[in-house]
């Protein structure tokens, strides 16, 4: 039997594929990118044996672990939803 370990690492890139619609200053961007990213957690946890699902963009862009729902979100009242 094959036992491997899923690892979810949704926070470890500061990569922002697309830039349109964003309103705030690229320093600022850039100040929240600092402070939100779960720096090298993709190579902390890194496995050859086990499955890695790893975003490959900032929470900045999109949180895959919020709700898609704002009204059920908690943190969407601090401009931090799902997108």
């Amino acid at each position: 039997m094959d036992k491997r370990i899923i690892l979810h690492i949704p926070h470890s890139s500061a990569n922002i594929p697309l830039l349109d619609g964003y309103l705030v200053e690229p320093i600022a961007l850039e100040n929240e990118i600092l402070k939100l990213t779960d720096w090298y957690t993709d190579d902390l946890f890194y496995s050859n044996e086990d499955e890695m699902i790893v975003a490959e963009f900032s929470r900045i862009f999109c949180d895959p672990e919020r709700f898609t729902d704002d009204s059920q979100e908690v943190m969407a009242k601090y401009g931090m939803g799902v997108l």
